[in-house]
């Protein structure tokens, strides 16, 4: 169907594949992916509103990415406004995050007390820091990003807990286990290793850095990976209320005697029942699998679907959905290097 929107996209093969390798990459920021899935779906032809319904986003949505793709083509023009900005201790990390995202860079260092940012931040938000902070280090992020946080505003951190923890380690009783090795060898041992902390610990420490502030804690809350905490300044909106969006995986799949399967679990928060499990060929929803059992329990999905009429390149996508409507995407892919070649 022939889009009516005056933003008309076409795209060059490298195009194409840098914006099928953000879909399909699983760790692609969900929100990066998403935008990438609008402009693919846009140079196919879709409208608008098609987008919007098999997206699950609003028309203005689709119009924004839309609009900003062909003011500037390439993926550079699907990142963040400049007002946001990234914090890390490797240049050429920040170098690559301005160019490509278009954010303000800053280069940062393992000591908390030599970062200098201009301003205050509405949101702070510190992935996989605190996993790998030192006793001493931890409590000294935690306060001197506390003191970026603007009036309103909140600083968000992820943790990992004694669920991840490996048998060899043991969990002493400040609430704070930590090893001096970790991913990387670019960095010292006693700087940065991995850490793992109890739920206790988070809140003494959180009352320490910032006595004023309110604390909401999730158990796996990041992605059901890390815990996630939150501390916000007071306000007239009482205490910070976390709700996790559904998790799940794809566990397995094939392509073969003309179909494809495809087979997974999805779980939803604690106080409600297991999401539904979605599938999409491009923007058309093919078939749901509705989500039953008792409230928070994991539950098994599977799809079967035949493989003839689906162009090689349109994007095969799966979604849990839960019962408040929040929705994660557990697989996005092209059936392309899949199929035999003609």
């Amino acid at each position: 169907m022939p889009t009516t929107s005056p933003d008309r996209i076409a795209l060059t093969n490298t195009q194409r594949g840098d914006l099928d390798r953000l879909v399909r990459a699983g760790r692609t920021e969900q929100r990066l992916a998403l935008r990438a899935g609008i402009v693919l779906a846009a140079a196919d032809g879709e409208s608008n509103v098609q987008i919007a319904a098999a997206l699950g986003v609003c028309d203005d949505t689709v119009r924004k990415w839309r609009h900003r793709w062909c003011a500037a083509p390439g993926v550079s023009s699907l990142g963040d406004a400049k007002r946001s900005g990234r914090l890390e201790i490797d240049a050429d990390a920040v170098r690559f995050q301005a160019e490509t995202f278009g954010v303000r860079g800053v280069v940062s260092s393992h000591d908390p007390g030599a970062l200098s940012l201009e301003g205050a931040f509405d949101l702070v938000l510190a992935v996989s820091l605190f996993t790998h902070l030192p006793a001493g280090r931890f409590e000294a992020w935690l306060a001197r990003l506390w003191g970026f946080v603007a009036p309103r505003g909140v600083l968000a951190f992820s943790t990992s807990g004694e669920r991840v923890m490996p048998g060899s380690v043991r969990m002493p009783s400040s609430g704070l286990a930590y090893t001096p090795r970790s991913e990387t060898t670019r960095l010292a041992g006693d700087e940065y290793g991995t850490t793992w902390v109890t739920p206790e610990f988070v809140r003494r420490a959180a009352a320490a850095a910032a006595p004023e502030a309110r604390l909401a804690f999730r158990a796996d809350g990041l992605c059901g990976a890390q815990d996630l905490s939150v501390l916000a300044r007071p306000g007239p909106a009482g205490d910070p209320a976390l709700a996790r969006d559904p998790m799940g995986v794809l566990e397995w799949a094939a392509v073969e005697g003309g179909a494809v399967t495809a087979r997974g679990w999805a779980q939803g928060d604690a106080d409600e029942r297991p999401p539904d499990v979605k599938l999409y060929v491009g923007p058309r929803l093919a078939e749901v699998s509705p989500g039953k059992g008792p409230p928070g329990s994991r539950r098994e999905w599977g799809f079967v679907f035949p493989t003839a009429g689906i162009s090689p390149d349109r994007v095969i996508r799966i979604e849990a959905e839960s019962e408040r409507g929040a929705s994660r995407l557990l697989v996005a892919e092209t059936l392309g290097q899949y199929l035999p070649r003609s």
